[in-house]
């Protein structure tokens, strides 16, 4: 890998940070940064880890046994512990959002949904520059160029989520007060 893939790289992590930084203080409506939760929420975020971590964990032993079992690498390792990562994201943000318990008290739902909806169009536009390029498979395996594709596709995930959820509270709202 060249020096100047490796600041690519970096630069990317710096960026995602700094995005992560503004976006969490772009989406609270008190300014701070910490986000606060009622006991409610804190018990079903709790659950939803537990969900996510079990998720991981049996990626990951279905990852392992597959890499003893066939021989012809299909993944590289980052993209790899990436599609671990953005599959048990998108356990622990499903369950959260189904159980009304993903946004804090401090939060605009709004700004999330509209934020969500440009890293998910933005990590989409990479990994199809990338796939595109055809920088996405070197010889049939998926790289770690792969990664904004993985990324795009949980945070559509978990925007077409939001975006359900607020339509079915709609729904629901209108249903209690006919």
């Amino acid at each position: 890998m060249s020096i100047y893939v490796k600041v690519g790289i970096l630069v990317g992590m710096l960026i995602g940070i700094i995005i992560v930084t503004f976006f969490m203080k772009f989406t609270k409506k008190d300014g701070d940064m910490k986000c606060k939760y009622d006991e409610r929420q804190a018990n079903v975020r709790g659950k939803g880890y537990k969900l996510s971590f079990f998720t991981l964990f049996i990626y990951n032993a279905i990852y392992g046994l597959l890499g003893i079992m066939i021989e012809k690498r299909y993944v590289d390792s980052l993209a790899a512990m990436m599609i671990g990562i953005c599959l048990a994201v998108a356990v622990y943000a499903v369950y959260c959002i189904w159980n009304d318990a993903y946004f804090s008290l401090n939060e605009n739902p709004r700004r999330v949904i509209i934020g969500f909806g440009l890293i998910a169009l933005l990590n989409l536009l990479l990994g199809v520059m990338n796939l595109y390029d055809g920088m996405v498979i070197t010889d049939g395996m998926l790289n770690y160029r792969s990664v904004n594709l993985i990324c795009g596709v949980l945070f559509i995930i978990i925007f077409i989520t939001l975006i359900l959820k607020a339509n079915n509270n709609k729904h629901r709202r209108q249903y209690e007060e006919s």
